[in-house]
């Protein structure tokens, strides 16, 4: 029987350590992009519509949007209509400025 340190080792050479990489840079980039579009929604409720929000309730918006809309695109959009990298979370920064500012 293998201990976990060497299970760990052998796990950590090669690839997959490099996935792993990758993996926390996604996730940085993940939360740093919910957390700018919190505040967006924070500063675009205040000074369009004059109500304040929570940070937390941001954060649930921009979770909430970002789903939907991934969820929406991925049943209705067929795979060829896709461009080919995903850029799922600047359109939702798009739609919701165009939604408030003409509002």
């Amino acid at each position: 029987m293998k201990t976990i340190s060497a299970e760990l080792a052998y796990f950590l050479r090669g690839r997959a350590r490099q996935n792993l990489k990758l993996l926390l840079y996604y996730s940085v980039f993940l939360l740093l992009m919910i957390l700018v579009y919190a505040s967006v929604f924070r500063y675009l409720m205040f000074h369009l519509e004059g109500r304040e929000f929570s940070f937390i309730a941001g954060v649930y918006w921009a979770i909430t949007v970002m789903t939907t809309l991934a969820l929406v695109t991925s049943l209705f959009i067929p795979i060829s209509v896709m461009p080919s990298p995903p850029l799922s979370p600047f359109p939702v920064l798009f739609f919701c400025l165009l939604f408030c500012l003409s509002a």
